[in-house]
């Protein structure tokens, strides 16, 4: 698991729990609630790296995950609580295939979408325009990509106002696709 503060990248190990059903031999993960399954960095900052990049219109990828143009680095923190520093560095495409794999939930939003809508029979966040900046994207596909994850991220505002609960962990890990 990495979680990142300021410019530093932590890597911590963590277990989870994991089940075998005897009568189907599917096995079955646990994940605690800061994580996602399929990825390595922790819920929240994903969130907002990725809130961060679409809602400022100047920003890059780049200077997104590099804060103040320094970038963000490992640290290494061992099963035996030693530190070791590692020479490795957040990439810049890390941001886009947060934002890739976002914008490509669609099950994931419309089914967040129908559980505010039960809670508010008036709820339309999901028809407001989602401007992104007309620089972040050169093809339709992009545009609508971006978009796409822009109003989830709106959506997942939402459900947690309504819900106090994040709608990542309050929905099925079978709406979460895996990544190809």
């Amino acid at each position: 698991m990495l979680v990142a503060i300021e410019s530093v990248i932590y890597i911590f190990f963590i277990k989870l729990k994991r089940w075998k059903c005897m009568e189907c031999l599917k096995t079955f993960t646990q994940y605690p609630d800061f994580l996602v399954p399929y990825k390595r960095y922790i819920l929240d900052f994903m969130l907002v790296l990725c809130g961060a990049y679409l809602e400022e219109e100047t920003a890059s990828y780049r200077n997104t995950t590099s804060p103040e143009d320094e970038p963000r680095g490992y640290l290494n923190i061992n099963p035996d609580d030693s530190l070791s520093i590692d020479e490795r560095q957040m990439s810049h495409t890390t941001l886009w295939n947060w934002v890739k794999w976002l914008g490509g939930l669609t099950k994931f939003a419309d089914y967040g979408i129908n559980l505010l809508r039960q809670k508010q029979p008036n709820f339309s966040l999901h028809r407001d325009g989602f401007i992104v900046a007309p620089t972040k994207y050169k093809s339709d596909e992009r545009k609508t990509l971006l978009e796409r994850c822009y109003m989830l991220l709106k959506i997942a505002e939402e459900f947690e106002r309504e819900f106090h609960r994040n709608i990542f962990h309050r929905l099925s890990n079978s709406l979460l696709e895996k990544p190809g």
